[in-house]
């Protein structure tokens, strides 16, 4: 079974029409059919939720929904740790991220698999092999 972080730009996409909603929905039918194991780490549903409630017009049962939906899926969160959240700091400091970005890509740099992101920003600034740009 194919393994992978997903971000929460990815995410976004399954409840908001944007650019590559078509493809990040692919992931999202993947995950239901338990053809892919997907990783990610806590803050992926605070980033989620609070992405959902700035978004324009959204209420707060947008959010809910979106909160029971996400926690509807078998995505297997990992908790912030020591380890973690160092390789966060250090990738963040090496790349200029933010350390929410960075643990992303600390996770996917611990479990060695790769990161499925639309932050285009992210890649641009890392150039690193392990993150896929949703296209």
């Amino acid at each position: 079974m194919r393994k992978l972080v997903l971000d929460a730009s990815i995410a976004l996409k399954w409840f908001f029409q944007e650019k590559n909603s078509n493809l990040a929905g692919i992931f999202l039918k993947q995950i239901k059919k338990d053809e892919i194991k997907v990783f990610v780490p806590q803050i992926f549903f605070f980033e989620l939720a609070n992405a959902v409630k700035t978004k324009a017009k959204s209420t707060p049962e947008d959010v809910l929904g979106v909160i029971n939906k996400i926690f509807s899926l078998k995505l297997n969160s990992e908790k912030i740790n020591r380890k973690l959240l160092t390789k966060a700091n250090f990738y963040a400091q090496k790349y200029d991220l933010t350390i929410y970005d960075a643990s992303y890509l600390a996770l996917a740099r611990i479990l060695r698999i790769n990161l499925i992101t639309a932050d285009e920003k992210l890649k641009g600034k890392t150039k690193l092999k392990l993150i896929k740009i949703l296209r």
